[in-house]
């Protein structure tokens, strides 16, 4: 019991310890005795263990019975991805028929047991893009953001949805990711790129855009001009900085001009417009001239109000 009760932080199932030969009159006398505590129907911890969020989900999936599997945010950051806490909501997926009272943390009966499964140094789970997909059905939509940015940075996460997405089509997390836009592969990658975007909305920016092969850039106009947002976590060490100079030069040699912009720069977009505005006339002094009338060209040079 006590190498069960290790790997599972602590916390123990009746039906598992019923599997070590206890008997029922064994598994009260432990509780009796305070060896073992009560934490949820069927499932004990073991007295002195810790109460962790890992240990929570695994006291989750042993009420839910047979089949039950952890999804949510919380498996994300079980599965390496960074910035979500480890305490970060969860869900737990049930085998059809079976209902669960009287728990404060979410369940949903999952239709079809699906090629998601995944174990989570033992814990049962699904892999990470279902784990997404059961995280957006009720993510607060900053919350939903955060994750999905999470996952690009983890890296292919995201290029599974459409495979999920084309078993799950009436999911409500599926259903809410393809409509957020998010998810889509042009989509800036943080809260601050959306914000740069935004600032430089109409002036023909695409983001995302793949210069090379090997060279990926937050935002590129036909001009010649890259844009990239610095962000103080990946930029701001020497290998950051070596990684942008060797970037920039790859850059230059094609041709094109790159600026940088920071968050100093976003807490003043009408100034950071003009600028990338004045470096675009200059690239290309006859931008928007020679389609003048036309809407596209129009929409290209409007201006935000102010």
């Amino acid at each position: 019991m006590r190498d069960l009760a290790r790997r599972q932080d602590g916390v123990v199932g009746r039906r598992q310890l019923r599997a070590l030969d206890l008997a029922v009159p064994q598994i009260d006398g432990l509780v009796r005795t305070s060896r073992m505590e009560l934490v949820s129907r069927g499932v004990y911890r073991v007295v002195g263990a810790p109460a962790t969020p890992r240990g929570e989900l695994w006291a989750a999936v042993l009420r839910c019975g047979p089949q039950a599997r952890a999804a949510g945010a919380r498996v994300l950051c079980l599965t390496g991805v960074s910035g979500v806490p480890a305490d970060a909501p969860f869900v737990v997926l049930t085998r059809p028929g079976r209902r669960v009272r009287g728990v404060d943390w979410a369940w949903r009966t999952d239709p079809a047991p699906s090629r998601d499964d995944a174990q989570l140094a033992g814990l049962p789970g699904v892999t990470p893009v279902r784990a997404l997909v059961e995280a957006a059905v009720t993510a607060s939509a900053e919350a939903l953001e955060d994750l999905v940015d999470a996952c690009r940075w983890r890296g292919g996460i995201l290029a599974r949805l459409d495979e999920l997405a084309g078993r799950l089509p009436d999911h409500a997390g599926v259903r809410r990711l393809l409509a957020s836009g998010l998810v889509d592969r042009a989509a800036p990658e943080s809260p601050p790129e959306r914000r740069l975007l935004a600032a430089l909305d109409g002036l023909g920016a695409r983001p995302q855009i793949w210069v090379t092969p090997r060279i990926r850039v937050d935002l590129f106009f036909d001009a010649g001009l890259v844009v990239e947002y610095d962000g103080e976590v990946r930029h701001d060490g020497p290998a950051g900085r070596t990684r942008d100079r060797e970037r920039d030069a790859a850059l230059r040699a094609l041709g094109h001009a790159v600026v940088h912009v920071r968050s100093g720069d976003l807490a003043r977009p009408a100034q950071l417009r003009r600028r990338i505005e004045g470096i675009l006339d200059a690239l290309d002094p006859g931008r928007g001239v020679t389609a003048a009338g036309s809407a596209d060209n129009r929409d290209t040079r409007r201006r935000p109000t102010t």
